[in-house]
């Protein structure tokens, strides 16, 4: 194209503004037409690879909760608040290597408090996939004097001599993942958790579970990223 030409394009323009907004749908006109043709075949790959990631997640649940076992704890009256980094640090051996997590999950602990009309009970889930006495060994070296009793209960459904009810909910953090939940500057928000667990009638049990995994490579650059940005 010369430069008569496109002056005269420009004068086309400015005269009829118009023939700019035809020209430009006719330019991607075509480019349209192949997209919406492929549209149904993109959608029903993506529908196929949603269906497929649920169908492994399910799968991946299943296996890690297979001969999962419940370790009891029992506390001693005082304990080292300095043993929780300890033991953190000793359950991030859990984390798997990045092809192991994608091709079977990566396995996480589920932290438990259960109360009933006789007092409270600190448990803690292990998946199956986890070796014995690795978390029980943990919980030993980080708390000296607590005592773990191991168990591999089966599913039970309603006995059938009563009516059950049972009312759960879920909870999420308010804020950004990076902040703690509670530290030495904090109010220890499990004074509140075990005083909502008190004055419970005959018959009533609570539960309160946290899930609990270690954190990879990736997520503690991005956490610490962000601590840094904090400051």
């Amino acid at each position: 194209m010369t430069r008569r030409d496109e002056d005269s394009l420009l004068v086309r323009y400015l005269r009829d503004p118009g023939l700019f907004l035809r020209d430009l749908v006719e330019l991607v006109r075509e480019p349209l037409e192949s997209a919406l043709e492929l549209a149904p075949l993109a959608g029903g790959v993506a529908l196929a690879l949603l269906f497929a990631r649920v169908a492994i997640g399910r799968v991946r649940e299943r296996r890690l909760a297979q001969g999962a076992r419940l370790v009891a704890i029992g506390v001693p009256p005082q304990v080292d608040p300095e043993g929780a980094p300890l033991l953190w640090s000793a359950l991030h051996d859990l984390l798997r290597p990045r092809l192991a997590r994608l091709l079977g999950g990566q396995p996480q602990l589920a932290w438990e408090i259960t109360a009933g009309r006789g007092g409270s009970e600190f448990r803690l889930w292990v998946p199956g996939t986890v070796p014995p006495g690795l978390v029980e060994r943990a919980l030993a070296s980080a708390w000296p004097g607590i005592t773990t009793t191991t168990f591999n209960p089966e599913p039970s459904g309603p006995s059938g001599e009563e009516e059950e009810v049972l009312a759960a909910s879920e909870l999420v953090l308010s804020g950004p993942e990076w902040f703690p939940l509670g530290g030495q500057s904090t109010p220890d928000p499990l004074r509140l958790v075990l005083g909502q667990l008190t004055g419970l009638n005959a018959g009533e049990q609570a539960l309160v579970q946290v899930a609990a995994r270690p954190a990879t490579a990736r997520e503690q650059r991005r956490l610490l990223a962000a601590g840094r940005q904090i400051r």
